[in-house]
């Protein structure tokens, strides 16, 4: 929840003087999944078998890289720990941005626009209140999530909803190019356009005529909202996980993230040891809430490696594929808490530019003119403030 990135630099034109803009014909378009798949079983490019979709955790990934959390005050009441989205690392596929926050009033996120990203945010401590341009609000308190698809586009605010320091980790996940706003297609002229499955397929009929195409996605905003007693959990030898997204420990998330993704509070207490799997391929990263943990296959001291403390936030490799999960375990000297994330990649090009992440420069400019135009997505923007803004407006 980046103050730079969410606050919107772009402020609502006089919507009397904008010319109306037709709309784009809309379909939704599907695109099949193109990563390979290894059967359970199959032998892999991997020195032995690994249990690809598995529950047993035969290779664990190694940590590839660690990176401490300064806290950094941006603005008054505002302050953050930056994983991802920093000059180190600045966006770990599909993982635009990973934040713990703090904020208490007067900070607060206006009235601001969104689009091409799902948007995570979990309480630590305290609460916020939110409300959209749809008409949606509400609070999320301690140990609640909001996961939020911005999709084709959302304008909303969020604000503390009560004194002192509210805390929570804010986690922002690329969209695949065909769950933003616009997909580009190189099709034949002659294609024809079916639909299956729920989605539109294009069948090639002369592939002597390509054309580009521009099709509209209409990926309406979503938001997911689980109370912390609604999360789901699991106990096992002294590990607790909330399973936020995903599965774990036999537990399983009702949520429904648009990119594959698994995402878990992870309590340990001293000397604790887990195995979780985590598919081939997915990025996958941890940040360390409280306490300290050793993460990977070693012993720690055994094996040279540091435990990793609070605000800590540590990058896994994949071994080429061959790793199938992570494994942690808090020492003898202390508990360990952290908050263990992993999404399948998109490998697409991404621009990221304030409250829109698309995939070109193009593209970004499109959604700052849909913006202040209201249009293709963003038509229930017109006339609408929150209440927020509104109070903030009379006084």
């Amino acid at each position: 929840m980046s103050a730079a990135a969410c606050i919107s630099s772009f402020p609502p034109p006089p919507i009397a003087s904008a010319a109306p803009v037709p709309e784009m014909a809309t379909i939704d378009v599907v695109v099949a999944n193109q990563t390979p798949v290894i059967a359970a079983g199959a032998k892999s490019s991997c020195d032995e078998e690994v249990a690809v979709g598995g529950r047993t955790v035969r290779r664990p990934r190694a940590v590839a890289r660690t990176l401490e959390c300064e806290r950094r005050a941006v603005g008054e009441g505002f302050a953050l720990r930056r994983g991802i989205g920093r000059p180190e690392l600045e966006s770990l596929d599909p993982f635009i941005s990973l934040d713990e926050f703090e904020f208490s009033p007067p900070a607060g996120f206006h009235d601001h626009p969104h689009r091409g990203f799902e948007n995570v945010t979990y309480m630590l401590e305290g609460g916020f209140s939110y409300s959209d341009f749809s008409g949606h609000k509400g609070t999320i308190n301690t140990g609640d999530v909001q996961w939020m698809t911005a999709g084709r586009g959302v304008v909303h605010a969020e604000m503390p909803s009560g004194h002192g320091v509210q805390r929570g980790i804010n986690l922002w996940i690329n969209l695949s190019s065909k769950d933003k706003m616009y997909s580009h297609l190189l099709l034949p002229c002659a294609s024809l356009i079916s639909r299956s499955n729920g989605g539109y397929y294009a069948t090639v009929a002369d592939s002597r005529s390509p054309c580009r195409a521009m099709i509209a996605c209409r990926v309406e905003p979503r938001y997911q909202e689980l109370a912390s007693h609604d999360i789901p959990a699991a106990e096992r030898d002294g590990v607790s996980v909330k399973v936020i997204a995903g599965e774990a420990l036999g537990a399983r998330s009702p949520l429904q993230t648009r990119t594959p993704a698994l995402c878990l509070d992870v309590a340990m207490r001293p000397g604790a040891r887990l195995r979780t799997p985590v598919p081939s391929g997915w990025s996958a990263c941890a940040y360390v809430i409280d306490g300290e943990a050793v993460f990977g296959d070693g012993d720690g001291d055994a094996s040279g490696e540091d435990a990793a403390g609070a605000h800590t936030f540590v990058v896994f490799g994949d071994d080429g594929g061959c790793a199938d999960g992570v494994a942690a375990r808090a020492t003898e000297r202390a508990a360990a808490r952290f908050l263990l994330v992993a999404a399948r990649p998109h490998g697409e090009a991404v621009v990221k530019d304030g409250p829109f992440v698309m995939n070109t420069r193009e593209e970004v400019e499109q959604a700052r003119d849909d913006y202040r135009n209201r249009r293709n997505g963003f038509e229930m923007a017109a006339g609408w403030s929150s209440d927020h803004t509104a109070t903030a407006a009379a006084h």
